[in-house]
Order: C-alpha cells, then sequence, then structure tokens
C-alpha cells in the first residue's frame, strides 16, 4: 500500500517547482535578451524606464520647491534684540521752574492795580479832576452799597484810594486792587468825562463832597430840596421841591413834587445813600434820574455842573465832579 503513494508526491514536487521557475521567468524576462531583437525589448521596457525618469524629475521639483522655501525663511532678517539699559532720568519740571534760571522778572512799578472786586460791589463813581478827591457808593450789593469819600476805610480794612469815571482804587493790606464800575450790555451809556473848571479860574482840589458841605451847608439846598417818602415803612424815593434858587432847579428839567426813585437805574431804598447821593447832583453831578412825575415814570437827565458853581461862595471857588451810578 505505501508503493503506491511516492509517486504523488515527486509529481507535486515537480508542479512546485515549474511555478517557481515560472514567476522568476516572468521577472527576468523584460531584462533579458528578448526574442523579437531590440525594438521588442524597448516596447516592453519603455514604459517602466518613462515612469522611472518622470519619478526623478518630480522628486527633483519637490527637493527643489523645498529648498526655496527654507532657504527664504532663514534669509528673512531677525528681529534687532531689544536693548535694555539704564532708564533716562525723569525731569522736574516744577524745579527748572523755580531755579530761575533766566532770572527773575522785576515788577513794573507803573502797571496798573490787579483787578478784584473782593466782597464789594461799585455802585457809583463821583469823580473829579484829582481822581484822589472823588467819593464812590460801595458794598455788598447796590441795594446796601452806601457813599465813601477818598481816603475813608470800607468794611473789612480796604481803604478807597482814588476814583475814576469807570472803576475805584482800594488798598487792601498793602495791595492795591481795582474794582470796575458794572455796566449792562447794549444800553450803556458813555464814560462821562470829568469837567475841568475853566483855566482861567483855578480852583483848589477838595477833600471830598462832604467837606464841600461843611463848608457850605446851603450848598445842597439851594437849587433843590429832597424830601423822604416812604411806603409800608420801606423808602421809596425822595420827593424834589425847589431850593432857594427857583430858577435853577426849573432849568434842570424838573418840576415841584417830582418823586426820584433811582439815579442810572440804582434805587433810591437807603436814607443815606439816597440823600448824600442827591446832594452831590445839587453841588454839580449829572445823572440820569427816575422819576414818577403825576402817575407817569420819565428819564430825566440832569446835568447841575453849569449852574452849581454859583452855590458855592465867590471868593472860594469849587471844582464840581461829575456823578456816574452804575446802571
Amino acid at each position: 500500500m505505501a508503493q503506491p503513494a511516492r509517486p504523488a508526491a515527486r509529481r507535486g514536487t515537480s508542479r512546485a517547482g515549474q511555478v517557481r521557475m515560472s514567476l522568476i521567468d516572468r521577472i527576468r524576462a523584460p531584462f533579458g535578451p528578448a526574442a523579437g531583437g531590440p525594438a521588442a525589448a524597448l516596447i516592453r521596457t519603455g514604459p517602466l524606464a518613462a515612469a522611472a525618469v518622470a519619478i526623478l524629475v518630480l522628486a527633483g521639483q519637490l527637493a527643489s520647491l523645498a529648498w526655496r522655501l527654507f532657504a527664504d525663511d532663514e534669509s528673512a532678517p531677525a528681529a534687532p534684540p531689544a536693548i535694555t539699559g539704564p532708564a533716562a532720568p525723569a525731569f522736574d519740571v516744577a524745579s527748572i521752574v523755580n531755579a530761575h534760571l533766566f532770572g527773575v522778572t522785576a515788577a513794573d512799578p507803573n502797571a496798573a492795580p490787579e483787578a478784584a472786586a473782593g466782597n464789594f460791589v461799585l455802585a457809583g463813581t463821583l469823580a473829579g479832576r484829582d481822581p484822589e478827591q472823588g467819593w464812590a457808593i460801595l458794598g455788598p450789593n447796590q441795594q446796601a452799597a452806601r457813599l465813601y469819600a477818598t481816603g475813608a476805610t470800607l468794611p473789612g480794612g480796604a481803604r478807597l484810594i482814588a476814583v475814576y469815571a469807570d472803576r475805584v482804587i482800594l488798598e487792601r493790606g498793602g495791595r492795591r486792587e481795582s474794582l470796575l464800575l458794572p455796566r449792562l450790555s447794549g444800553g450803556a451809556r458813555p464814560l462821562p468825562v470829568a469837567r475841568a473848571a475853566p483855566a482861567a479860574a483855578p480852583v483848589p482840589p477838595l477833600d471830598n463832597v462832604r467837606e464841600l458841605l461843611a463848608r457850605n451847608p446851603g450848598a445842597g439846598t439851594e437849587i433843590l430840596r429832597p424830601q423822604p417818602v416812604f411806603t409800608g415803612g420801606q423808602l421809596r424815593g425822595y420827593r424834589l421841591y425847589p431850593g432857594r434858587n427857583r430858577q435853577q432847579f426849573t432849568s434842570l428839567g424838573l418840576q415841584p413834587g417830582d418823586l426820584v426813585t433811582a439815579i442810572n437805574g440804582a434805587p433810591l431804598d437807603d436814607p443815606n445813600r439816597g440823600l448824600e447821593a442827591l446832594q452831590g447832583l445839587a453841588i454839580g453831578g449829572a445823572a440820569t434820574l427816575t422819576i414818577d412825575r403825576n402817575g407817569q415814570v420819565q428819564q430825566v437827565s440832569v446835568d447841575a455842573s453849569a449852574v452849581a458853581p454859583q452855590t458855592a461862595p465867590a471868593d472860594n471857588p469849587v471844582q464840581m465832579p461829575s456823578l456816574d451810578v452804575a446802571e
């Protein structure tokens, strides 16, 4: 029984060997001598050679592209490293300014006084040719303002030094300040110019209007006589009547019984202030009066400078100032 099986094993071995030889022949066939000559060999090997060449060219292109990319990255200039060092010292501007490297500017002695209203309101001025011989209406407000002559000490310690048509000079703690006369925008009158006495008759300066009244008590009533009028215990104004010189009273455009309630818009609701203002007007002032005449309110411009010199004694002429009260 064993002898018949041996021929079958030999046949299987010979078949496997034939298969292996067939595969080897197929691999070696393209590279070995081919039947039919060189043309047949080129036809068989041409596609493989072309594919190999294409692969080499593609690999070369990829290598060149990669080289360019890496070369660009390496050739880009690197940012310079930040230089660290000690910080620059900060300059103290205040210390440089306070050092006065170019010197200190000397104060101008002729400079105008610094404007400072302080706690006062200038309601009016009575200025003459000499600014140190006038008087002004000052106070915390126009309603509470009072009449002060030059040289007078005001509440709070300030002293009235000079009076001009549009301002006064106050001295407070050795420092001079300028206080301006307030003006309403649009309706303010031009500043009146102080009326100087004729050159042919020089006049001695007066300390203030109160001194004039003290030297000539009748000067304030020579032209007009004011009488206070109260309504409900409150001063409403002053009713005017002619003085000893009735003709001068009439020449001012006044009529007996005119009730003056304001001077240039400043109400006469203070007895002392109103009386002194009217007395100053009577001895040569100029102003616009608000008058209640027979129930009708009128504005009357009064200039007593032309007639007031006749009220002073003939042997002692005086300079007549001009009155200007804030509107």
